[in-house]
């Protein structure tokens, strides 16, 4: 299951498949939810991309 963490005041977004920690970024840019929500698939469709090689 794919979901991610997003806190606005510190900047972290982290995204996760299952309990697996797929992505970090320690100093996200200011998103919305939506936005957030947006960038957790592309980032996920680039990682399965990358993983299929």
């Amino acid at each position: 299951m794919l979901n991610y963490y997003y806190d606005r005041e510190s900047g972290l977004y982290e995204l996760y498949l299952g309990d697996a920690l797929i992505v970090e970024l320690p100093y996200a840019d200011p998103m919305t939810d939506e936005e957030a929500s947006k960038l957790s698939q592309e980032l996920f469709a680039q990682y399965c991309e990358a993983k299929n090689g």
